[in-house]
């Protein structure tokens, strides 16, 4: 069931792409970058403060999938994602609000064809980087059903531990010992 979920997102992260075009999902995409940047950089000095706002959350040790994160740096994996979230989406939203003054451009007609084509793979790439974060999240989140739904998905499981660059990158982002 997952996996028909997941494909349906791919799907339309190319069709939005592909309607909103080149020049548009390229703020959209840089917007995306720059929102990653910042919480890498400072969801380490957010993570204790959310200690204090928000408790962590009862469970057993082996509700945790075993392949994403060690149970030993749970607790500090799970306020290092809650502020990465927090301040991802945060930065995102900004960001796109003060890139949408571009869509003008959009409006070119020499330019339509490539702004479609363009920024249908540039949708797909972002709803892509997009499904990673949220899978990671849901496989370090303390809910046995969320992660039995990952466990059990082809296409959920082949994400979260190959893709390129990111799967090192959130790895080590959430589990190096004594940053929180």
């Amino acid at each position: 069931m997952l996996d028909i979920i997941l494909v349906i997102l791919l799907l339309l992260g190319f069709v939005t792409g592909l309607k909103r075009g080149l020049i548009l999902q390229i703020v959209h995409l840089v917007s995306f970058a720059v929102a990653f940047i910042v919480a890498y950089i400072f969801s380490t000095d957010l993570a204790p403060r959310l200690r204090l706002l928000i408790p962590f959350p009862n469970m057993q040790q082996q509700s945790v999938a075993s392949f994403v994160l060690d149970p030993a740096f749970l607790e500090d994996a799970f306020y290092r994602m809650i502020a990465f979230a927090i301040l991802f989406f945060v930065t995102r939203l900004v960001l796109r609000m003060v890139g949408s003054v571009l869509t003008a451009l959009t409006d070119l007609p020499i330019l339509r064809q490539l702004n479609r084509w363009g920024g249908g793979a540039l949708g797909f790439v972002e709803v892509y980087v997009l499904v990673f974060i949220l899978l990671y999240l849901g496989a370090v989140l303390p809910v046995n059903d969320v992660q039995t739904a990952i466990q059990q998905s082809a296409i959920a499981t082949n994400i979260v531990e190959n893709t390129p660059y990111l799967s090192s990158v959130i790895q080590d982002l959430w589990t190096e010992y004594g940053m929180v």
